[in-house]
């Protein structure tokens, strides 16, 4: 769906504007329903979203079906929009339980290498698709025609089907407790020297991170041990506060940039020349194909290696998104100004893969980050902002569809860059809190 489903709606209506507004109208239907997921989604068990999901997903599924069996040129769009705003609401309930129940599931501490294999394995599977697309255009016809695409899509939506059903399979009780909640910042006390202790008549000794207190006197004790877990309750909580919207800013900021190009970055290399200039590469279905396969194998690949880069010291996990980002904001700078006379269609293919992995295979370490400062009775609430995000890229592709028409690819992808630059920045402040 990533890459043929926008050439599939250009195909239709010969415009890149519906192409961002009908990821659009996932966008209003995700903004919608993240609010009250929001606000009372903590409220319900996880297993209940997901059940409410799945029935959602199945009628969108049924009418995007019924669409791809009635496609015609120049038809119309009406029921593009319908499928993708139960799409929206199928994310909207979806995502937030999902990942919620996932961070639930995994001890505070060993999020890091987890959260970075699921995102090798999403984008393992995420290359099988392309794979199975090579190999339907090699027998169907490696042309971009609508009887094509619609055979392709439909073989996807198959895969749809059988994905929605595992959600059937997750309960709460599978969860973890306390292994996975948050865990509060350690609180270091300084012992008094021997004579005072003596006169106060009571010691304090730090053990495992706790800070135990002995002595005769039982009102002091007390009296220490709570100044002493509020003193610990509040370090943490300001500094598990500052990591989770630090982390949901950049993102909301990262998303309006990504809605602006994602969408576009197949029809780029698809397109040809249009009034006598190439705007494009004229890819063919079996090219666009191998690129996406390959792509998200080479995401694999870095989502695998920066736990280890993190578990040998050598930088911490914002200083490997960091990195990560600076070098992908790089790349796309190297397609708005590389090769403008699309005259090398294999490199800027290599720029483009590479950009793609090197900011996409940092998001298992981002996630890990954002559960570690999340307790398990709010995860629900802030894996619905996430949704917000991906609301914001959605939205925000109506206007990268406007720009394109516009200004062109290249100018769009301009814009992306910047936007990109700028979402950056804030990360730079987890650095001396969590490095």
């Amino acid at each position: 769906m990533r890459d043929l489903l926008s050439v599939l709606i250009k195909k239709i209506s010969s415009s890149d504007e519906d192409v961002g507004f009908i990821s659009g109208a996932q966008g209003l239907t995700m903004v919608v329903l993240t609010i009250p997921i929001g606000l009372y989604g903590d409220k319900f068990l996880r297993q209940t979203l997901l059940r409410w999901s799945m029935v959602v997903a199945t009628i969108a599924m049924a009418i995007t079906v019924y669409v791809f069996f009635q496609l015609q040129s120049n038809g119309s769009l009406v029921l593009f929009y319908v499928a993708f705003g139960c799409w929206g609401a199928y994310v909207a309930l979806a995502n937030p339980a999902l990942e919620s129940l996932f961070a639930d599931s995994v001890p505070t501490g060993d999020r890091t290498s987890i959260f970075s294999f699921k995102t090798a394995c999403i984008q393992i599977a995420s290359a099988s698709g392309p794979l199975i697309s090579v190999l339907l255009f090699y027998n169907l016809g490696n042309t971009f025609t609508l009887d094509v695409l619609r055979k392709v899509l439909l073989v996807g939506c198959v895969i749809g089907v059988i994905a929605v059903m595992f959600l059937a399979c997750l309960r709460d009780d599978a969860g973890l407790g306390k292994e996975s909640e948050v865990v509060e910042e350690e609180v270091v006390v300084v012992e008094e020297e021997e004579p005072e202790e003596e006169e106060m008549g009571m010691g304090m000794v730090v053990e495992e991170g706790h800070l135990m207190v002995s002595g005769d006197n039982d009102d002091g004790d007390d009296e220490v041990r709570g100044v002493a877990r509020s003193c610990t309750w509040m370090c943490g909580h300001k500094k598990f506060r500052s990591v989770r919207w630090t982390i949901a800013v950049s993102d909301i900021a990262t998303s309006a940039a990504a809605g602006m190009t994602v969408k576009f970055f197949p029809l780029f290399f698809v397109s040809e020349a249009t009034a006598g200039k190439k705007q494009g590469y004229a890819f063919t279905p079996i090219n666009l194909s191998w690129m996406y396969l390959v792509m998200p194998l080479i995401t694999t690949c870095v989502a695998t290696l920066l736990p280890r880069i993190i578990k040998r010291g050598w930088c911490g996990r914002p200083s490997a998104i960091i990195v990560c980002k600076i070098f992908g904001i790089v790349a796309l700078y190297t397609m708005v100004f590389f090769d403008v006379e699309c005259s090398y269609p294999v490199s800027m293919a290599c720029v483009f893969v590479f950009r793609t992995a090197i900011m996409n295979g940092s998001s298992g370490i981002r996630r890990s980050m954002m559960m570690d400062a999340v307790p398990k009775n709010q995860r629900v609430r802030w894996n619905s902002l996430e949704s917000l995000t991906r609301m914001t890229w959605a939205g925000s592709a109506a206007l990268g569809g406007w720009c394109v028409s516009s200004f062109g690819y290249r100018q769009t992808f301009l814009i992306t860059a910047v936007v990109y630059t700028i979402s950056t920045t804030p990360l730079l402040l987890l650095v001396p809190i969590m490095d």
